[in-house]
């Protein structure tokens, strides 16, 4: 139903957005004005001019161990979340259930 180049570009997106896209941590705002408590990620160059862009780091640097991942494991990850959907509907039980 897919072709298989689908899943190798997923999995190439997810990689560079974890581990090569450079960001900056930043705190949004609310409609009143007011900074929210969660922060997001900007994207911004690696460097500014000639000088390295302050603040910069990837999304996943503060993560202990980095994960490969593989057209295989974003097929798993699909396959999961269709099998949950399957066997529990809408109950949001945790999926170590399955």
């Amino acid at each position: 139903m897919v072709p298989l180049s689908f899943f190798e570009q997923v999995a190439t997106w997810t990689k560079n957005s974890c581990y090569e896209d450079w960001v900056v941590e930043k705190f949004a705002s609310d409609r009143d004005g007011n900074p929210k408590k969660r922060r997001h990620f900007v994207e911004v160059p690696a460097k500014t001019g000639r000088h390295i862009t302050p603040g910069r780091r990837q999304c996943a640097d503060k993560e202990t161990k980095q994960y490969i991942v593989t057209a295989g494991f974003v097929m798993s990850w699909i396959a999961t979340l269709i099998l949950q959907g399957a066997h529990f509907g809408a109950a949001k039980r945790s999926a170590s259930k399955l």
